[in-house]
């Protein structure tokens, strides 16, 4: 009784830490260490040569009075939107999401932590084309404990 415990658990512990690389998804880790936006867009979208897009909805407050929870909705009107990618120029890590989409989805909601205030640039991969938006957000003077 005690090998056939045994043996389901070491076989449970060896599956799940044998899982491929493929199956769990590559991780973009460059991309969300990068310092500068310019070199978190490369990593992530491969360019930062964007046609700037007028089909793109950002919802986020001007003034952020919480900077540690910010609300944003991003919605793109680009047919075949494939991904959504958020980044924060203020932040000591900029790229702040990226979604990739599937099935019709056209929008994502988030919340994100300000630094400070910046440009929030929202990159949208549709029909295999890369259209972007921005906002300017300010941050409300707000004591981190």
């Amino acid at each position: 009784m005690l090998r056939r415990t045994l043996l389901k658990t070491g076989l449970a512990t060896a599956g799940t830490l044998l899982v491929p690389r493929t199956v769990i998804g590559a991780y973009p880790v460059d991309a969300f260490l990068a310092k500068d936006p310019a070199d978190a867009l490369r990593e992530i979208v491969g360019t930062t040569d964007i046609a700037s897009g007028d089909a793109i909805e950002i919802e986020a407050p001007p003034i952020a009075s919480d900077p540690d929870l910010v609300t944003v909705r991003v919605r793109s009107m680009y047919p075949d939107t494939e991904a959504i990618t958020i980044v924060a120029a203020g932040n000591e890590s900029p790229l702040a999401a990226h979604y990739r989409l599937y099935g019709g989805q056209n929008a994502v909601t988030t919340r994100l932590r300000l630094d400070q205030a910046g440009e929030l640039l929202v990159v949208v991969k549709a029909g295999g084309q890369l259209h972007s938006a921005s906002r300017s957000l300010r941050v409300a003077n707000f004591c981190r404990a």
